[in-house]
């Protein structure tokens, strides 16, 4: 094989049901330098054998088989081997576009940065379910400025390729101490070692959403996951060496997920399960911003506003709307109904 051009790492855990289908669409991109590093996490169902199978037929692949240690620990194990100029992130039940990492491959080579972000969709239960950056703005940003773009892009790391030299370079790793929320501490990593940012609006990935869970378990626990995270990445040495408006920025951050969770469970029950997490996060939000600092942090903003209605206080026990998954609900004076949305294909 020529050089390596692009490592896709695939950390895999009992994913039988869904690892062929993302297998299928990494060994058949249109990009042939590749090499594919597949992590098998311990797995207990037949993962490991369908691994096997794929390796013996495509020499690309690369096959580390370790004791379960969680996915942080099974993607540091595949940054440490790669031998490619630049890193793709794929979860072992989603899926790349067919000419993803050529698309990504030319767009990052091309403008010379250090990581490029691209559009995805979500899946839940093979249904869509919403899109990620969706309305991307093809621009550089280089490292140094626009703090909105970097935070609120910045959640997720297979929604994007990465300059391998740029993150050994800076030793940047994921948290073995988090099993949930740990791509959003990488991709801060990222930010704070000031990497050039370029975007490509085009949709090159599928991500199938919560699909060996049950939704209210999992979110509860993504929750509380946040909460640990953010506890993690306020308590690093090179945060406190950030810009303030950078970290209010990132406090802002982590309410995005609850808000994105509330919204998703549709159940009465499912979301009432979910209030005291999401205010014990508010309240950590609290003790380390001000009220001023805050007052402009749409993403905090919002996730005040979803507990204040939930609890039914004033004014929204009286007047309010609330946008789920599949529709809105309406409150007009203690009356409440519900309007379907649409649905997308």
């Amino acid at each position: 094989m020529e050089k390596i051009k692009v490592s896709i790492i695939i950390p895999v855990y009992n994913t039988e049901n869904y690892l062929r289908a993302c297998l299928d669409s990494v060994v058949n991109q249109t990009l042939r330098d590749i090499e594919i590093i597949c992590v098998n996490d311990g797995s207990t169902d037949n993962s490991l054998s369908i691994l096997k199978e794929y390796a013996e037929k495509d020499s690309r692949i690369v096959l580390i088989n370790q004791k379960n240690a969680g996915v942080s620990v099974a993607r540091n194990n595949a940054i440490a081997v790669a031998k490619g100029e630049y890193l793709a992130f794929l979860d072992s039940d989603d899926w790349f576009e067919p000419d993803a990492m050529e698309a990504a491959y030319s767009k990052i080579s091309q403008d010379k940065t250090d990581v490029v972000v691209f559009a995805a969709k979500s899946f839940i239960a093979h249904k869509y379910n919403r899109d990620f950056n969706s309305n991307i703005i093809e621009k550089i940003l280089d490292g140094k400025g626009g703090i909105k773009e970097f935070v609120e892009l910045n959640i997720l790391v297979w929604d994007k390729l990465f300059r391998t030299e740029f993150i050994k370079g800076n030793n940047i790793q994921f948290p073995v101490e988090l099993s949930l929320a740990e791509d959003i501490i990488f991709c801060n990593l990222v930010n704070f070692a000031h990497a050039k940012y370029s975007f490509l609006n085009r949709y090159l990935v599928n991500h199938n959403d919560l699909v060996t869970n049950s939704l209210t378990y999992t979110h509860a626990k993504a929750i509380r996951q946040d909460l640990a995270a953010l506890k993690y990445l306020l308590n690093l040495e090179i945060y406190k060496k950030q810009d303030r408006n950078f970290q209010i920025a990132i406090g802002n951050q982590f309410c995005g997920g609850a808000n994105y969770y509330w919204t998703t469970l549709e159940d009465e029950k499912c979301r009432a399960s979910l209030l005291e997490d999401m205010i014990n996060l508010t309240k950590y939000i609290e003790a380390n911003y001000t009220k001023k600092e805050l007052k402009s942090q749409e993403l905090y903003q919002k996730l005040i506003k979803r507990i204040k209605q939930y609890k039914g206080e004033f004014p929204y026990n009286l007047l309010s709307k609330t946008k789920f998954r599949t529709f809105k609900q309406f409150r007009v004076l203690g009356v409440e109904w519900k309007v379907p949305l649409k649905k997308q294909t």
